[in-house]
């Protein structure tokens, strides 16, 4: 490629996902998620060691000539680690509107739940909304909570503290559903909760809002930048916040239509042709153009 690139006058090399070969003679851009590795008991602390090297080479010798993020708090956070990258980060919020039109079709009568998607492991919370969740059921002898996800770093736990709860009855638990069933559960669920202790950027509250889900999530970081003012924000460390707002959603429907509407018009502002388009703007950056 060093070759090839040689030869043709405004070539470059892009690497998507936290890597970028370090050849000198090609003007080399790279896109970085996320910082989680950065951040204690996230991830096994081998895999975690790893990924530490491979970003902070990156501010070392040899930097690319741009790095994009997918919101300010990553930007941010990546200046403040990696101070030599300061001047070449760009913030390029990434697209939801490759998701089909939500079809309330699928939409069918039943107890109000909550739904979760996401890996479930710490990162995620999942146990902060697992607490929530037995609060908010004290009061309410209806509500169900659908949890949807892989298991990941310290699901384990996660799973035997579900499973080990006094309305674990009320819990459901699938690891994977097909785009049309997943499109369909945001639908019909009362509210996404993603009370997450740390994203990079946090798709499934544009998802939720895609498809009409009211969003409660964490009031910071990335997940508070992406929701904007079209979601409930909480104390992810609160439970007792997290509870209060589900139970927000399930009394106020006037409350629950506002969230469901902002929020359906909050993501589709977030286009892949901006993306695209804002991405095409850094590589021109890069070459001069």
């Amino acid at each position: 490629i060093s070759r090839w690139s040689a030869r043709r006058s405004g070539a470059l090399v892009h690497g998507p996902d936290f890597r970028v070969p370090p050849w000198q003679d090609v003007p080399r851009v790279v896109t970085i998620h996320d910082l989680a590795s950065f951040h204690a008991d996230y991830m096994p602390t081998d895999f975690a060691a790893m990924a530490q090297r491979r970003l902070e080479q990156l501010g070392r010798a040899g930097r690319p000539d741009a790095v994009i993020a997918g919101t300010r708090a990553v930007a941010d956070e990546l200046a403040d680690r990696m101070p030599r990258l300061a001047g070449r980060i760009h913030v390029t919020p990434y697209g939801c509107d490759h998701l089909a039109e939500p079809d309330t079709s699928a939409v069918t009568d039943g107890p109000p739940f909550f739904l979760f998607v996401g890996n479930v492991e710490k990162r995620k919370n999942v146990a902060g909304l697992v607490r929530a969740f037995e609060l908010l059921a004290d009061d309410q002898p209806e509500v169900r909570l659908l949890v949807v996800g892989k298991p990941g770093y310290g699901g384990q736990g996660i799973e035997a503290q579900m499973a080990s709860s006094p309305v674990a009855d009320r819990m459901d638990r699938r690891t994977w559903l097909i785009p049309d069933e997943l499109a369909a559960i945001y639908a019909a669920a009362r509210g996404l909760v993603f009370p997450t202790w740390y994203e990079g950027f946090g798709f499934p509250i544009l998802e939720a809002m895609w498809h009409g889900c009211p969003v409660i999530t964490s009031h910071n970081g990335a997940m508070a930048e992406v929701a904007g003012e079209a979601a409930l924000l909480v104390d992810p460390a609160r439970a007792e916040d997290i509870a209060e707002a589900m139970g927000r959603l399930l009394d106020d429907d006037t409350l629950s239509a506002e969230l469901a509407e902002r929020g359906r018009r909050h993501a589709r502002t977030f286009t892949w042709d901006r993306c695209a388009e804002q991405t095409a703007a850094v590589y021109a950056g890069v070459l001069g153009d």
